[in-house]
């Protein structure tokens, strides 16, 4: 599910999800459940305009980090998004050892 292109295309301004939302709880559950690590996309509400963001869960259903993209696009819809300020990078455990994860 990349949510995103809803706000590319004019369908989602108004359909942003606050940090603690359910939406992202179930993805949460879904991840600990699965045993299997989740990047869920979303428009993230924030003070001025939403932001493109990611989540990334792993799989005991932890959010690691959230992601804000920072270079937004002057063209179409995303020009309305607030861009991120900073890039990250955590640890994902997975049955193979660690992978370091980078948000850019």
């Amino acid at each position: 599910m990349v949510n995103e292109e809803l706000l590319l295309q004019g369908y989602a301004l108004l359909e942003t999800i606050p940090p603690n939302y359910k939406y992202r709880q179930t993805f949460k559950e879904l991840a600990k459940e699965l045993r299997m690590a989740i990047a869920l996309t979303y428009l993230e509400r924030w003070d001025r305009a939403p932001r493109n963001s990611v989540s990334l869960i792993d799989r005991h259903g932890k959010i690691l980090m959230t992601y804000a993209k920072v270079h937004t696009c002057d063209f179409s819809m995303e020009a309305a998004c607030t861009p991120g300020d900073d890039f990250y990078v955590c640890t994902l455990d997975t049955d193979k050892g660690d992978v370091k994860i980078g948000g850019m």
